[in-house]
């Protein structure tokens, strides 16, 4: 779909930065370096609705599942808006620094994970506390370039960094006041080990001699199973789980 801004200024180039399809299908909303972001029919190609940041890139974009909220993510802050791209008592601002990368609701709604461009980390906002930051994860050695929540397992988000690494998140269910994000698995080109917890792993196939005492080492399988599989000149075949609890 191609569409242009109507009644805008002579030369007003748009260099987008942020796409979003609304849950229907039906819209989708535009940012773009001028501050400004558009909402589209996909079917008519009339826009809609639209709205200004003056003096801010809009870098990010993202609808909350039932379509009535807009994520907005520009330079400094996220701020949430209602589905008319008006200014009501809903609109809130997070300070961060540099302009948010990347913006997510989780499935149930009550979460959003956003990421700024200089800070490593991941903003972690819930619906209860009035979107009101709830944990800031750290971890990454630099900037998150995406982020998605597992549409199945309630509470679980990944999260890409440019450091080459990608981590999965589980939230606990009390996070705000007692609870945490752990994370459960870490992998990537350039960390040099996979590194999970709290899970088995199945069907372990071709493992050394040296990779099967390290194994034992730390606990993961049981040195008898080891022995077993030795004494019968078995490799570790479909029948090997291995544990991974730290």
């Amino acid at each position: 779909m191609n569409a242009e801004f109507d009644d805008e200024p002579e030369n007003s180039y748009i260099n987008v930065f942020a796409l979003a399809f609304s849950p229907t299908g039906l819209e989708v909303a535009v940012g773009d370096v001028e501050g400004r972001v558009c909402v589209y029919d996909t079917q008519t190609k009339a826009r809609l609705r639209w709205t200004i940041f003056e003096d801010d890139k809009v870098s990010a974009l993202a609808y909350s599942r039932n379509g009535q909220e807009l994520a907005i993510g520009v330079d400094g802050y996220l701020s949430l808006w209602d589905q008319n791209l008006e200014a009501p008592a809903r609109y809130l601002e997070y300070s961060c620094v540099g302009r948010v990368y990347c913006i997510a609701y989780s499935p149930c709604e009550r979460w959003i994970a956003f990421a700024p461009t200089e800070e490593d980390t991941v903003h972690l906002c819930k619906r209860e506390l009035t979107w009101s930051d709830a944990a800031i994860v750290e971890g990454s050695r630099d900037t998150i370039r995406a982020i998605a929540w597992n549409p199945v397992v309630p509470l679980v988000f990944v999260a890409g960094s440019a450091d080459r690494s990608v981590r999965v998140w589980r939230i606990s269910e009390g996070l705000g006041d007692t609870g945490a994000v752990s994370v459960d698995m870490v992998w990537g080109s350039n960390i040099g080990v996979l590194g999970a917890f709290g899970m088995v792993l199945e069907g372990i196939v071709g493992l050394d001699a040296v990779s099967r005492k390290l194994l034992v080492q730390c606990g993961a399988i049981d040195d008898t199973l080891v022995s077993e599989l030795n004494a019968q000149g078995e490799d570790f075949g479909d029948e090997l789980s291995v544990r991974v609890d730290e």
